[in-house]
């Protein structure tokens, strides 16, 4: 078995992403085991988990955009701010589709969002969902998020209109937050009914595995587990020459010297360092009074490993 690489897992409805990473510690036979971004035990779909010391390339996969489908209920709210939460008023909704669309795209950009109560956010060293089981409401500051697309795909008008979406955001959105903000923007209020996620990064839910697939056999987890040089973060990439890949194994600066490419980079940004494909290192680039540099930022194949250059 693999020991050091990735899993796509199709997360059904029901486990909270800390169970996925239970059971896949017991599948794997490690303990160094995490994944790139929670879903809702309410939620299902792609759920990137890595294990042994792809767990390190976390931060990195966690910062790609992602996309989600799922469908939100107008007129009707909930203290979860979804369909597993109490609800907390109802009342008729007679907006239309446009309404409804204008209020989805005036949440495209950069925005500030309120943590929702139901969240993991920690508050004074302990997580909001707990504190709000207690029945306490506490003050949360305002994040901010990125949603570069919010698209409603399909609307049913109804009493209780049912609204059909989707959204690419990035790291840190709350999409329960995203359809509170439209039904307080159409004046009747929002719960968020369904929700799966379709994309992280690179990768989509077509190349997922379920859990009791992996738990089939060896055989069907060895062939669905990605190595960590075969892992894609979904930066861009650099392949510098033999020489300068065996200093990149040592944690050494590059320089345009060693790249004429680093300039095309934008500053602090994060980039791969790949040979002949094989994912070697994560470097950030930065400049300097004498060019472009970039700098280790997680070196993933480091000098010792004979069948690198």
């Amino acid at each position: 078995m693999i020991r050091d690489g990735a899993l796509l897992i199709d997360k059904a409805v029901g486990p909270t992403s800390h169970d996925v990473v239970a059971r896949v510690r017991r599948l794997v036979g490690q303990r160094c085991v995490g994944h790139t971004g929670t879903l809702d035990p309410g939620a299902s779909g792609l759920l990137v988990v890595l294990f042994g010391r792809a767990t390190r390339l976390a931060r990195f996969l966690q910062a790609g955009k992602k996309t989600y489908v799922g469908t939100f209920v107008l007129g009707v709210t909930t203290d979860s701010l979804d369909a597993d939460g109490k609800e907390t008023s109802r009342r008729l909704c007679a907006v239309g589709r446009s309404e409804v669309e204008e209020a989805a795209a005036s949440l495209i950009g950069d925005i500030a969002q309120i943590p929702p109560m139901m969240s993991a956010v920690k508050v004074d060293g302990a997580k909001l969902y707990e504190r709000a089981r207690r029945g306490e409401t506490v003050r949360r500051e305002p994040r901010p998020v990125t949603v570069a697309r919010f698209d409603i795909t399909g609307f049913e008008a109804e009493d209780y209109p049912k609204v059909a979406f989707e959204v690419e955001c990035g790291k840190g959105t709350y999409i329960r937050s995203l359809v509170e903000s439209v039904g307080e923007r159409v004046g009747c209020g929002a719960h968020l009914a369904k929700l799966r996620r379709t994309a992280n990064g690179a990768y989509s839910v077509g190349e997922t595995f379920t859990l009791e697939e992996l738990e089939a056999g060896p055989e069907r987890l060895e062939g669905a587990a990605i190595p960590i040089d075969q892992i894609r973060t979904g930066l861009p990439e650099l392949e510098p020459d033999d020489a300068a890949v065996r200093r990149v194994r040592f944690g050494a600066a590059l320089t345009e010297d060693d790249s004429s490419r680093l300039a095309d980079f934008g500053r602090d940004s994060c980039i791969e360092i790949r040979k002949a494909g094989r994912l070697i290192a994560i470097y950030r680039v930065a400049g300097a009074v004498e060019g472009t540099r970039a700098a280790a930022e997680c070196v993933l194949a480091p000098a010792g490993e004979e069948d690198l250059p």
